[in-house]
């Protein structure tokens, strides 16, 4: 299915705004397409008729090499558009249309009804236990890594990957759990994020904190356990970088 065909159909689907509320919060949204590679989403907020918030993201419209019908796609979209007044409300706004579009949902042909994408972008829980082994897939394809076999242990550095909420403790089992398969894996992530400098820069707090720099000292213990004298050479360089230093 090409992207052309994709936007008719989000055209389609997100004709008209859609609401978004809590007791507390309210809001209408508009969600809308530019072309690109990869296109642009925007999510525009509207309180009480009046525009507010706006957030634009790039989107990937249709995953690369996913067998798509125009039916599933719509299926997709719908499913999406049940869920993300959900997700906007719940988290006030303060969320961008990257976070509930997942068109790699896609790739997984389990997922065949609005009602099975919708449940899969509401449930944190679901959607992860799809998405995890594919995007985990494409790393460490990108990396010339073999896949992490282990479900849970690809799951945990998923949390890091995607900079879930929660992934310090993520990062923390892992280390306490001695998942040494995961090494090669969460090295390459460390310098994606030195390199960028994100370690640093503070890019992604939570509570407060820098994430980051909390994931990378959860894992050094186990980092320091690699085997292989190019992992320990790398692991080493994180070292010097300050990845491992205390405040």
């Amino acid at each position: 299915m090409d992207t052309t065909s994709a936007r008719e159909i989000l055209d389609d689907v997100f004709s008209e705004r859609v609401e978004a509320a809590t007791p507390t919060w309210s809001a209408h949204v508009q969600l809308s397409f530019y072309d690109g590679e990869p296109a642009t989403a925007v999510m525009a907020l509207y309180h009480d008729g009046e525009p507010g918030m706006r957030a634009e993201q790039p989107v990937v419209l249709v995953p690369h090499g996913a067998e798509v019908t125009p039916e599933r796609y719509r299926a997709f979209a719908e499913g999406v558009r049940e869920s993300m007044g959900f997700q906007i409300a719940q988290y006030e706004g303060m969320t961008g249309p990257a976070e509930f579009f997942q068109s790699d949902l896609l790739r997984d042909p389990a997922l065949q009804t609005a009602a099975d994408f919708a449940r899969a972008v509401r449930d944190d829980e679901v959607g992860a236990q799809v998405l995890a082994p594919i995007q985990m897939g494409d790393f460490a394809e990108k990396h010339g890594l073999p896949a992490i076999a282990d479900s849970v242990t690809c799951r945990l550095v998923w949390d890091l990957l995607r900079e879930q909420a929660h992934a310090e403790a993520s990062a923390r089992r892992l280390a306490h759990e001695g998942r040494v398969e995961a090494v090669p894996h969460l090295v390459a992530l460390l310098e994606h994020w030195v390199e960028r400098g994100y370690t640093f820069q503070g890019e992604w707090f939570v509570e407060g904190q820098n994430a980051h720099l909390a994931c990378t000292r959860q894992l050094e213990s186990l980092l320091r356990r690699a085997e292989e004298p190019e992992i320990r050479r790398r692991v080493g360089e994180l070292a010097e970088a300050g990845c491992f230093a205390a405040d």
